[in-house]
């Protein structure tokens, strides 16, 4: 499949909501090789980042999570970055900015209960569904292999998807996984009045 006929596809089926690929465009922007640069949004509030290499994909995949309160959906290979096939770009990826944009400081889950389920655990999950499926599409084929990269936050979101979803789920063991997560989570989910 070319890489422009991405925009539109139907993924309606994919995961618990609609999915909605907005561009699709080759590059070569912070990476070694031309890839397909695929932008969207999963309902009700997820980017979707997917990177999709043109040539030479050696059917892995891997998600990448963020650290902090995330709030932006770059590809950013942490404990990864120097594993042959992200180095020579031969490794589709994708990451998600668990439905909300900025504001690091939890306002944005402030009485807003979906926001606090997407950032809990729905935008990694829902994010694996869509980029698996838009793999398949572009490459003929789903990945042989699945990762997820990710320190801090990012290492609890592997663990919660490894946990929720363990039939389905593209995580790897964390590298630095947070330790004190409980103790700053209602210090930053709870509103002001």
């Amino acid at each position: 499949m070319d890489c422009a006929a991405l925009v539109g596809l139907d993924l309606g089926h994919v995961t618990d909501a609609a999915v909605t690929i907005k561009s699709a465009t080759v590059t070569t922007a912070g990476a070694p090789a031309p890839y397909c640069d695929v932008r969207g949004s999963i309902a009700p509030a997820d980017t979707l980042v997917i990177r999709l290499p043109v040539n030479g994909w050696t059917q892995r995949y891997v998600q990448t999570g963020c650290g902090g309160e995330c709030g932006s959906a770059n590809i950013g290979y942490t404990e990864a970055s120097t594993c042959a096939p992200i180095a020579d770009g031969t490794i589709a990826s994708a990451t998600t900015d668990m439905g909300h944009q900025g504001q690091n400081d939890g306002s944005w889950a402030a009485y807003d209960p979906q926001a606090q389920i997407d950032f809990a655990y729905r935008s990694e999950h829902v994010t694996a569904q869509a980029a698996k499926a838009v793999i398949a599409r572009f490459h003929g084929h789903s990945p042989a292999y699945s990762y997820f990269d990710g320190c801090s936050d990012g290492g609890r979101e592997a663990l919660m998807e490894a946990q929720r979803y363990p039939a389905t789920s593209t995580a790897s063991p964390p590298a630095r996984p947070p330790t004190t997560w409980s103790s700053r989570t209602p210090s930053t989910t709870r509103g002001t009045s």
